[in-house]
């Protein structure tokens, strides 16, 4: 066991430069790096792995004997431990697979006492239902997740701009309900072939009702996996631990609301409740709520765990619109995290390129020759001594007359040619004489509003020896001994 769970050595990446990698962004997704640390620490991942399946599994057991139970036809359809196989695949590197599935068949063995497995020791019929039902959890599960990994990568290359993470959320989502589905209507199929349509109805429970439920049921599974990922690729912050602090009190009154009068549907004003909170909330909080104060007050109180009433049309449309609630809930929370990784990513450029430009001696700024004002970086304030934002002959001020002169003949003509000049600044106090390389554009908005921008370069130990150039060719083709420059040339 030891030898198994040891870590495997990584090989080491490749050395090639991508453009993500230049522009401070990362080819490799968030969900790729917790597969690197399982691989590094596996005792340690797969210990926390189990306990959190564990209680969740144990938690719906306590749910299904607080309420009635229904049929196994609803309770198999996907089984409740049926997301520990898709996270573990995910989750845990591809060597390491029969990890989750070890767990879920301790989780699936662990549920066979329960009440709403009883049909699958009852006799021939229920073993080898449950033994297909078995597989076709363990198996679907394995191919959900092998397919969001192997699909993900060939989607973003197709579309740079979405991230590899959120691609597998959206697949995972979508394949819960198409999962359960197909295990319902397999399991219904040999039910029939073994023992009758009528035995399927009244034995097990399958049937057109039933089918329904199994795919509100895969939707509301596909809606669990979708919060469970977001927490493990954007953990909340702490700024965000506080919204959540701040939100429990009335979902708390919610709560007492239930428990005192009771919801009328509660499953649907239960998802227009998240879907608004989803709105104005990020989405790492929307998650967290989910997982830690929605689906605890659902298991307590039965609520999208149990079969509704069919006979209740206005139950039937409810359950219905409220799974529409919960699809366009993953949507919002899908979409607000690519923007998020989208974000996270540009300001990993932004800093990255901060501390380029710092070494490089380049500095940025933005110029607005109709109100007079120049807005400059921390680079560029080194190079020429001017404070953050300034007027224009306050900044000029600090340069020599000759390049106030060049620079006023520009900005007093914008045009929407980009311009290139050298600018001289002389020695100042504590500061040594520089030569600056100023490249701009003007940019014009809708108003009609002339913007300049650009960047000052350091380019004073390219000048002088461009000037030393210069005078050393003079001297070979005699056409004058003098220095002009003034500067100091050493023996060639």
């Amino acid at each position: 066991m030891q030898t198994l769970l040891s870590p495997r050595p990584t090989p080491p990446p490749d050395a090639a430069l991508q453009e993500d990698w230049f522009f401070g962004q990362t080819t490799e997704s968030f969900l790729a790096q917790w597969q690197r640390r399982a691989e590094q620490q596996p005792r340690l991942y797969l210990w926390v792995f189990s306990i959190f399946w564990l209680v969740w599994t144990l938690a719906y057991m306590a749910t299904m004997h607080r309420h009635e139970p229904p049929m196994v036809a609803v309770h198999a359809a996907p089984h409740i431990g049926y997301s520990a196989i898709v996270f573990g695949a995910i989750l845990f590197p591809r060597q390491n697979w029969w990890l989750p599935m070890g767990l879920f068949a301790g989780l699936f063995a662990l549920t066979l006492p329960s009440a709403e497995m009883q049909p699958f020791l009852r006799d021939g019929t229920g073993m080898t239902l449950g033994a297909v039902t078995f597989a076709l959890n363990m198996a679907l599960g394995l191919i959900a997740a092998y397919l969001a990994q192997h699909l993900a990568p060939r989607i973003v290359a197709r579309h740079p701009d979405v991230s590899q993470d959120v691609v597998i959320l959206c697949a995972l989502f979508l394949s819960a309900p198409l999962v359960a589905v197909a295990i319902h209507l397999s399991e219904w199929l040999i039910v029939v072939a073994l023992s009758g349509q009528e035995a399927a109805l009244s034995l097990y429970g399958y049937g057109a009702e039933s089918a329904v439920h199994v795919l509100h049921r895969g939707i509301r599974a596909g809606i669990v996996a979708v919060v469970l990922l977001v927490i493990f690729i954007r953990p909340p912050k702490r700024r965000e631990v506080r919204l959540i602090a701040i939100s429990l009190p009335f979902f708390g009154l919610l709560v007492l609301a239930q428990t005192r009068f009771g919801l009328i549907f509660p499953e649907l004003q239960l998802a227009t409740v998240m879907l608004a909170y989803a709105v104005l909330m990020p989405p790492a909080v929307t998650a967290a709520v989910i997982m830690g104060v929605v689906w605890p007050f659902a298991f307590w109180s039965g609520i999208f765990v149990q079969p509704i009433d069919s006979a209740s049309s206005e139950h039937v449309l409810t359950e219905a619109v409220s799974s529409v609630l919960i699809v366009l809930l993953a949507l919002l929370i899908a979409n607000r995290l690519q923007s998020e990784i989208r974000n996270r990513q540009r300001d990993s450029h932004m800093l990255r390129m901060k501390r380029v430009r710092d070494l490089a001696d380049v500095g940025r700024f933005t110029l607005d020759p109709q109100a007079g004002w120049i807005s400059i970086d921390g680079a560029a304030q080194r190079l020429t001594g001017a404070p953050a934002t300034s007027d224009l002959d306050s900044f000029a001020s600090h340069l020599d007359e000759d390049s106030q002169s060049r620079l006023t003949a520009i900005l007093m003509r914008p045009s929407e040619h980009n311009h290139a000049l050298t600018l001289h600044r002389p020695e100042r106090m504590h500061l040594p004489a520089l030569d600056l390389r100023i490249s701009f554009w003007s940019d014009t908005d809708p108003f009609g509003h002339v913007l300049f921008h650009g960047y000052l370069v350091n380019v004073t130990e390219e000048y002088a020896r461009e000037a030393k150039l210069r005078f050393a060719l003079a001297q070979l083709t005699g056409q004058g001994s003098s220095n002009p420059q003034g500067i100091d040339i050493p023996d060639l």
